[in-house]
């Protein structure tokens, strides 16, 4: 049976390899932000329930991601990032919707939401 130390070492070194933590915690905080703050100008344009949705999709999406990597679950982690893709799908489809599809919005679908479709994959 492996050691505390040897798991805290374990835990580490995928932590040091795991380069997409960093857009889940992101994401993580953007859900915190919107549940704290209120939906900001763009999720503002959902009904109420909507926001909630979203937020709440991307605090469970990096909760999972982070537990599911760190824990070397792969099942746990893909779960976060089907959650990720279904928060970052409704943000999308709102952005293209009030905004058009703009450069801007190619980027969040390329840079957020590849990173979570190429991890689940």
């Amino acid at each position: 049976m492996p050691t505390l130390k040897a798991k805290a070492r374990r835990v580490w070194n995928r932590l040091l390899i795991a380069s997409h933590l960093h857009i889940a915690w992101y994401l993580f905080y953007a859900g915190v932000y919107t549940l704290v703050k209120g939906p900001g100008p763009l999720i503002g344009e959902l009904p109420a329930w909507m926001s909630w949705i979203w937020a709440g999709a991307l605090i469970v999406g990096a909760v999972l991601t982070n537990i599911g990597t760190l824990s070397g679950h792969n099942r746990t982690e893909a779960a976060g990032h089907g959650f990720h893709l279904f928060g970052l799908g409704l943000y999308v489809l709102l952005a293209i919707i009030t905004l058009g599809f703009t450069g801007g919005v190619a980027i969040v679908i390329i840079a957020l939401g590849g990173v979570s479709a190429s991890r689940l994959y």
